[in-house]
């Protein structure tokens, strides 16, 4: 999403919650860093053992640095999820980093991006 379409539902009074992808290198790179810049504001730990696997969450949320809320408007907050576990008795990790306007927690952050994969799957 551009940062043009961002500005405008911020103008519309609308939240975003926006995956950071490759194409994005500057905000990609920096979801390798965020543990890096120490603890978190809030984390959550949710655990799923549906559909014959185990895949354990960490969502950690960060304060979004003074630079990157220069560029994204209403900019407030920076995720990290890291998820690892079996999936068909094969191990794997991987991480996901998510910026958005919003105020909150770990927990309502971590349903919010849910729903976005849910829409995603479809």
């Amino acid at each position: 999403m551009s940062k043009k379409t961002v500005a405008q539902m911020v103008e519309q009074q609308q939240h975003y919650l926006l995956a950071l992808k490759p194409k994005q290198p500057t905000l990609y790179r920096s979801l390798q860093q965020m543990p890096e810049q120490g603890d978190g504001l809030s984390q959550a730990e949710p655990v799923d053992t549906s559909h014959q696997r185990q895949v354990h969450r960490q969502v950690t949320v960060y304060a979004a640095p003074a630079a990157w809320r220069r560029h994204w408007p209403g900019l407030k907050h920076r995720m990290r999820v890291e998820r690892w576990g079996q999936r068909g008795g094969q191990a794997f990790s991987e991480s996901m980093g998510y910026i958005t306007n919003r105020e909150g927690s770990a927990e309502p952050f971590w349903a919010h991006i849910q729903e976005h994969w849910g829409i995603e799957n479809r």
